[in-house]
């Protein structure tokens, strides 16, 4: 979901051995991106849609669909400190939406991009989704930015880039 011009469906493909990928995003141009990035790498299997991810998500599940992983890579959602709890509620939303379509053992990889977001905010969201799903959710491993780019101590929303790769049973 938001899949932009597809580099977590490529990667996913090429290195990580899935068999076909649905990328969805909201822009047309970067679906066209997403289209053109998987024909240069000789990628048949991926298959792009224009779509608003949240309506998408909830139209995969009501159809019954079922994945081996899922990538959310959203937008900011956060864009100043009085807009945290409504991103929080839309980041719980599309997580919940996707734990609750993953196949047990199933792959999430969820992220955020919202300095106003803190690590500890998110995992603390992702425990709510555990709850609410019923779902176990194993924190396999936490990524950020790049060493490349460094967080400022005296601005810690510099550490904006958020990635969490999650198995969930």
């Amino acid at each position: 979901m938001f899949c932009y011009t597809g580099g977590f469906g490529l990667a996913a493909i090429k290195l990580g051995g899935a068999k076909e990928v649905l990328g969805v995003d909201s822009s047309q141009k970067a679906i066209t991106m997403a289209a053109a990035n998987a024909q240069l790498n000789g990628v048949s299997k991926m298959h792009f849609q224009v779509g608003d991810g949240f309506q998408t998500l909830d139209e995969l599940k009501e159809a019954g669909q079922r994945f081996g992983a899922v990538v959310l890579d959203p937008p900011k959602f956060a864009r100043a400190r009085g807009a945290v709890a409504e991103a929080l509620m839309a980041y719980h939303r599309i997580n919940r939406t996707a734990v609750e379509m993953l196949e047990p053992g199933g792959i999430l990889i969820t992220c955020s991009c919202s300095g106003h977001i803190s690590r500890e905010d998110f995992l603390h969201m992702l425990a709510g989704v555990a709850q609410r799903s019923g779902r176990e959710i194993q924190i396999l491993e936490q990524r950020g930015a790049a060493p490349d780019h460094p967080v400022s101590a005296t601005c810690l929303e510099s550490e904006y880039l958020k990635c969490f790769i999650c198995r969930v049973s």
